[in-house]
């Protein structure tokens, strides 16, 4: 018997969920080493916190880009939405990467660094017969705005 997520991830799934279709059509281990050439400089420290896994970051960068997010946008929908999580494979609660997080990672690997990934994925699309359709998610944010004050007299 199925619970809670699971139950939620099968939906999705059986509704045609398009992440997990790209998931399946791409592999991603090729784009390691462009990333590790770009962010990796040699150092042998024990200290501190773990990396976050470089692929798992430039994925939430093909969720931007696919989505038109903002960094601060893109961490709530990786926490939010089941069908982000399962595309980064994260498991339920796990600590997501912070805004600052994603933008630094963009920031290490430059502009170029990041062209030649996305090339690389557009590629790769094509050669699975994969198209890509950009869009964009509605924010529904509620801003208070005056209200007109102009009276006909």
């Amino acid at each position: 018997m199925m619970y809670g997520a699971d139950v939620q991830l099968e939906r999705l799934t059986k509704l045609g969920d398009p992440l997990q279709k790209l998931n399946e059509a791409i592999d991603w281990e090729v784009f390691r080493e462009p990333i590790h050439k770009r962010i990796r400089k040699g150092t042998n420290s024990k200290g501190g916190r773990p990396p976050i896994d470089e692929l798992k970051l430039f994925k939430i960068t093909l969720l931007q880009h696919l989505n038109n997010l903002s960094d601060s946008r893109v961490e709530y929908l990786v926490n939010d939405r089941l069908s982000f999580q399962r595309f980064l494979n994260m498991e339920l609660g796990e600590k997501s990467p912070d805004a600052s997080t994603i933008w630094l990672f963009k920031q290490k690997m430059g502009k170029e660094g990041m062209r030649e990934l996305f090339d690389l994925f557009n590629e790769l699309l094509t050669a699975n017969g994969v198209v890509k359709r950009e869009g964009t998610l509605v924010d529904a944010t509620f801003v208070e705005v005056p209200k007109p004050r102009n009276r006909r007299v």
